[in-house]
C-alpha cells in the first residue's frame, strides 16, 4: 500500500510521526521539567542581573539590588499588597511569565486580543509551550537526518543494481562496438 492511498503526503506523514513523538515525550517530562526550567531562569536571571551591574555600577550595586525594596500600588499611588526585595520582584515577574497560559501558536490571551484572533481557551503553560517547541525541532531535524540517510542508502543501493542490471543486459545482448582505423 502506498502512502498516497492512505491519503497523506510523506510531509504530513513524517510531521503526524513527530507530532506523536513529541507529545508522548512532553507528557512524561513536563511535571520536573517545570520545575528544573523554573530552578535554571532563576540562577540565570540572579547571574545575569549580577554581571550587569558590576559592569556598569560596580561592585557595590549587588547591595544596592539586594536592599532595592519594591511596593505595589493601586491606580491613585496607594500602597497596597506586601513588600518584595527586586530580585524576588524579578523572580515573581518570570516565574508567572513562564507559568503563563498560552495557545498552540505560544501567544497568551492579551495578546491573541490586541492581534485581533480569539481566545479559545488555555492549552498549556508557555514553558511547556517552550519545550514542546524546542523537542518538536529537535525531532524533526533528527528525523531529516535519518530519513536524508537512507534515501543516500536506497539510492546508493539502486544505483549499484541498476549498474548490474545494465552490466548483465549487455553481456546478453552481445553488443560490441569496434572503432575501424
Amino acid at each position: 500500500m502506498d502512502i498516497k492511498e492512505l491519503g497523506f503526503t510523506k510531509k504530513e506523514l513524517q510531521d503526524r510521526v513527530v507530532d506523536q513523538i513529541v507529545e508522548r515525550h512532553l507528557e512524561s517530562i513536563e511535571s520536573g521539567l517545570d520545575r528544573r526550567i523554573q530552578e535554571v531562569i532563576k540562577e540565570k536571571i540572579d547571574a545575569a542581573v549580577v554581571v550587569v551591574a558590576d559592569k556598569h555600577l560596580g561592585g557595590g550595586f549587588a547591595k544596592m539590588i539586594e536592599d532595592f525594596v519594591v511596593q505595589e500600588t493601586n491606580q491613585w499611588g496607594e500602597k497596597k499588597g506586601k513588600t518584595m526585595t527586586f530580585i524576588e520582584h524579578i523572580m515573581s515577574r518570570a516565574e508567572n511569565y513562564m507559568k503563563e497560559e498560552v495557545d498552540s501558536s505560544g501567544r497568551s490571551p492579551d495578546e491573541c486580543r490586541r492581534s485581533g484572533n480569539s481566545w479559545y481557551g488555555s492549552k498549556t503553560t508557555r514553558a511547556a509551550h517552550l519545550v514542546h517547541q524546542h523537542l518538536h525541532y529537535r525531532i524533526e531535524e533528527a528525523m531529516k537526518g535519518v530519513l536524508k540517510n537512507a534515501n543516500d542508502s536506497f539510492a546508493e543501493g539502486l544505483e549499484e543494481a541498476i549498474k548490474l542490471k545494465l552490466d548483465e543486459l549487455r553481456k546478453q545482448i552481445g553488443v560490441k562496438v569496434n572503432v575501424g582505423r
